[in-house]
């Protein structure tokens, strides 16, 4: 923070200027202060330390991937390139007790190795200038992980006014989530579709065929709650999906709430990602999300991503699933997360899952981080919960879907002891062809359904329930 004033940020893409922006914009939201663009990590020169501990040369780095550092020149960049002794940068301290009480030790200039001029910012313009002299003006260190409060002493006396939620005031004691009182594949029935129509592999198959991303991990202490991960990970205001992009001008929509299934909610992340010979490729993932709870499982909530790298170049699209389940069977447990990985069949699928495999291991680790970083009172929230209208999920999905394992289930458990498989009397098809080539006007043909666009003949089949799916085009076809 210089003179109290302002703050140093990145916000350009790759390589750029570094930029500087009032204080006021940092304390606007919890999201702005906890934003990587705006935290900066001090790399010490090994043994550059003053008699109390504080660092006398080090680089400095910015806080997103790929931790871009501070380069002297004109204009001043953050770059990832080698470093050179425009990297390198003298910390001169002044009197201790000029300190605020919000820094982190005292204030200082910085000066740059190899030119031996200063860093300071232009109060008329705003901008980040090199000064041949010390400037009258000091920089201050404050912790990028604490919170700020409406009431605050250091923003009345900068005559600010805090106009967003603080993390600690006005935290709600339910999650954006409510928690359904059933299994998750009733939860995820609210939405089995992405938006653009791809439909997510459902839960038993996933378990069955996916594979499994490492060994389950206890992933938070005792007192934390699922309700609480969910909102520290999801949450309006957090950063840690932004953390885990990684990449300069990912465009990250909020969760989203299913209509008229409180429990389940949806977002998604547009990206680049560089693919090796290949370099930059658009990288689209959407993901549904849900919070449920039974007796026999306790409270669990589950992530599914969709995720499609976009090759191009002849190859068109490659597609991957990721399923992330994190459960609590008593309140008083531990939190627990088991994680498996789907990728298109082919030539690259192995190498596929084992780069899913790295970034469930990068999951793990950056949310560990959020959920250090997070108050107390947010790791303890609950949630609010609710039985689904009629006993079952209402499907936002656009798209009617047969699924054919809750079927098998549904007859299996409605089976009478008295009715048993060899005696029930099969489906009467060739009663239906008639009727059903009664109704329409093209006149007889053959009976079947389609699928995928490959056509099954009924008579093939052995069912005990038919769907029939009629879709009118309005001019009588």
């Amino acid at each position: 923070i210089y003179g109290g004033r302002f703050f140093l940020l990145k916000t350009g893409r790759g390589d750029c200027p570094v930029d500087s922006r009032e204080i006021t914009d940092l304390f606007r939201t919890p999201s702005a202060r906890r934003s990587g663009s705006a935290r900066w990590y001090l790399k010490v020169q090994e043994g550059a330390l003053d008699e109390h501990g504080f660092p006398l040369l080090c680089l400095i780095r910015n806080d997103r991937h790929p931790q871009r550092s501070l380069k002297a020149g004109d204009p001043i960049m953050v770059d990832d390139c080698k470093w050179t002794p425009d990297h390198r940068w003298l910390l001169e301290y002044e009197d201790p007790s000029k300190a605020s009480v919000f820094a982190v030790g005292p204030p200082f200039h910085i000066c740059s190795l190899s030119t031996r001029r200063y860093l300071a910012v232009d109060e008329a313009t705003g901008r980040v200038v090199m000064q041949d002299f010390r400037p009258n003006i000091s920089w201050e260190l404050y912790d990028a992980g604490a919170q700020s409060l409406k009431s605050d002493p250091f923003l009345a006396a900068a005559g600010m006014t805090f106009t967003g939620p603080s993390v600690l005031d006005g935290v709600e004691e339910t999650c954006g989530l409510k928690q359904l009182h059933g299994p998750i594949v009733q939860a995820f029935s609210a939405r089995t579709h992405t938006c653009g129509g791809r439909a997510y592999t459902q839960l038993e198959d996933f378990i069955r065929d996916g594979r499994p991303l490492g060994e389950e991990v206890t992933f938070a202490q005792v007192s934390t709650t699922l309700p609480g991960v969910l909102e520290i990970l999801y949450g309006p205001g957090n950063y840690f999906r932004e953390d885990l992009a990684e990449a300069d001008g990912a465009v990250l929509s909020p969760v989203q709430l299913v209509e008229g299934s409180p429990w389940c909610g949806w977002a998604s992340v547009k990206q680049t990602c560089h693919v090796a010979v290949l370099g930059k490729r658009p990288y689209e993932e959407e993901l549904r999300i849900t919070l449920c709870r039974t007796n026999e499982d306790g409270v669990q909530l589950a992530v599914q991503m969709a995720c499609t790298l976009k090759i191009g170049m002849g190859i068109g699209d490659f597609k991957t699933e990721v399923l992330h389940i994190f459960s609590q069977r008593e309140q008083d447990d531990p939190v627990r997360l088991r994680s498996f990985g789907i990728a298109q069949r082919g030539g690259q699928q192995q190498r596929a899952l084992d780069g899913i495999c790295e970034g469930r291991a990068k999951y793990v680790r950056k949310a560990r981080v959020a959920l250090c970083e997070a108050p107390h009172k947010m790791l303890t929230l609950q949630a609010e919960e609710v039985e689904p209208e009629g006993g079952t999920a209402s499907s936002s999905s656009e798209r009617p879907v047969l699924r054919i394992n809750s079927l098998t289930s549904f007859l299996s458990d409605q089976k009478s002891e008295e009715q048993s498989a060899h005696d029930r009397q099969p489906f009467p098809l060739g009663l239906f062809r008639e009727r059903c080539q009664a109704s329409f006007r093209h006149g007889p043909g053959p009976l079947g359904c389609r699928t995928n666009n490959v056509l099954v003949d009924l008579e093939d089949c052995d069912v005990d329930v038919l769907f029939l799916v009629v879709r009118y085009d309005g001019a009588g076809g």
